[in-house]
């Protein structure tokens, strides 16, 4: 296999790494184990995917769709069953076609001398064989006989589900009329995004971006349309250390950028949110200095939230409160 066949392989894995034990994906994996080029792709590939993931998550699938779907199958079903029991004779051999989470039936003529098979629609084809029907001939057969044929109304259904939700989530993602942040729970709680942000560094992960410079990792984020510091607002114990690596986690549709650091032989972490992305009260209690630092008892990671112009910032490390706090200086 080589890169490209596995690149083509790769942009179905989940990016949860859910298939990394499924064996269509095992030779995939290896080579993009072996090639650096191709490993760092698939680590930028992996984090959009979970951004899309995060944010189709949060939308609410209109109530009435999953009925409509539903009813639109049971019609299909009673208009397709054969009045007498058992195929047809002459009828055409049925194919399984297996997809993720879906069965489908396709009436296939049989290829000579060669039995029902199981199609894998990950499996990447370079050639046909000349004697394999493919679902385009499928399609037409069905249509010769003037009949509609399982695939076709499937695929009518899942054409017009597709259309619904697509056009719903890009309203509910691109909606500028503000009604989410006229809303009373409008905003991420300080809370909220120190404790997941504490999941997101207790253990380690692969970076999109390394690099030694933060300069660096401050255009990669405004390339990204993330949230991205100031190099002015960052204290000196933090911004003395060594640059590791950055990336970026999703908490609904706001994006939150983390920056990884070595300092004097510690980790420590730099998480950046917009202010507007921060619920007004514990903005407040920012601009108020009420915020302290505190650390998780089951991770032994502490954080530190202050704020900037127009970001808040957050440092994490697994340290001691006192030691976490030092880092930050006069300037928390």
């Amino acid at each position: 296999m080589d890169r490209e066949q596995a690149r083509f392989i790769l942009r179905s894995f989940r990016p949860d790494g859910a298939d990394a034990t499924d064996p269509d994906f095992e030779e995939a994996l290896a080579v993009a184990a072996a090639d650096p080029e191709l490993g760092d792709w698939l680590t930028g590939e992996r984090a959009q995917d979970a951004v899309h993931a995060a944010a189709l998550d949060d939308l609410a699938i209109p109530p009435a769709l999953r009925a409509g779907i539903l009813e639109r199958l049971e019609v299909d079903l009673r208009q397709e069953k054969p009045e007498t029991g058992g195929a047809p004779p002459g009828e055409p051999e049925p194919v399984e076609v297996e997809s993720p989470g879906i069965g489908v039936v396709v009436k296939a003529a049989p290829a000579p001398e060669r039995r029902k098979q199981t199609l894998k629609v990950l499996k990447v084809e370079t050639r046909k064989e000349p004697e394999e029907p493919g679902l385009a001939e499928v399609g037409e057969r069905n249509e010769e006989r003037g009949k509609r044929g399982p695939l076709g109304w499937w695929k009518t259904t899942m054409v017009a589900a597709a259309l619904v939700l697509g056009a719903f989530a890009a309203f509910e993602l691109t909606s500028t009329s503000g009604r989410a942040l006229s809303a009373p729970d409008a905003g991420i709680s300080l809370s909220k995004l120190e404790h997941r942000a504490i999941k997101e560094v207790a253990h380690p992960v692969k970076f999109p971006l390394r690099s030694a410079h933060l300069p660096d990792h401050q255009a990669w984020m405004r390339r990204n349309h993330a949230p991205a510091f100031d190099l002015s607002e960052i204290p000196k114990g933090i911004s003395g250390g060594r640059a590791v690596g950055c990336r970026f986690f999703m908490m609904g549709q706001t994006k939150i950028s983390l920056v990884s650091l070595d300092t004097e032989g510690q980790s420590v972490h730099l998480a950046v949110l917009r202010s507007e992305d921060l619920k007004p009260e514990d903005l407040q209690k920012l601009e108020n200095g009420s915020s302290e630092c505190w650390q998780c008892p089951a991770t032994k990671v502490s954080v530190a939230a202050w704020q900037g112009s127009e970001q808040v910032y957050l440092l994490l490390g697994k340290m001691r409160e006192e030691d976490l706090q030092g880092l930050l200086g006069s300037s928390s």
